[in-house]
């Protein structure tokens, strides 16, 4: 009991009138501006629109160059476009399924007329 009394508090219960509390009272806090621009505690706003700023450009900078690097879509020739739709027809005669492979084959004779699997189309729907 006697070490209880000899230990002097560092900090006096009672502030005194030279305390100043450096955090706000509830009626000053009632009394601050809700609005963002208005606040005296702007910090965070500024930061905000800073990253949205930068974030912004990179997806910019990453999107113009992608744009710039992507290889433009094949341009089919008509030769290729007829041996695809002659293949087709190959694989429908396959399966057994005549009538739409000579369909096919006709339309490669009607769009495709100036190339060799347009004669090798005629060919083979001579053969059906």
């Amino acid at each position: 009991m006697q070490l209880a009394r000899q230990i002097v508090p560092i900090i006096d219960n009672s502030p005194g009138e030279v305390y100043i509390s450096s955090t706000p009272s509830l009626n000053e806090l009632a009394r601050q501006a809700t609005d963002h621009f208005e606040s005296r505690y702007q910090s965070c706003e500024s930061h905000r629109l800073q990253n949205e700023r930068w974030a912004a450009k990179q997806w910019q900078a990453v999107r113009s160059k992608s744009v710039a690097t992507a290889s433009a879509a094949k341009q089919w020739i008509k030769e290729e476009l007829a041996a695809s739709k002659f293949q087709v027809a190959h694989q429908l005669w396959r399966a057994g399924r005549t009538d739409a492979a000579r369909r096919w084959l006709e339309t490669v004779l009607r769009e495709y007329e100036s190339t060799p699997t347009a004669e090798q189309a005629r060919i083979t729907l001579a053969k059906l």
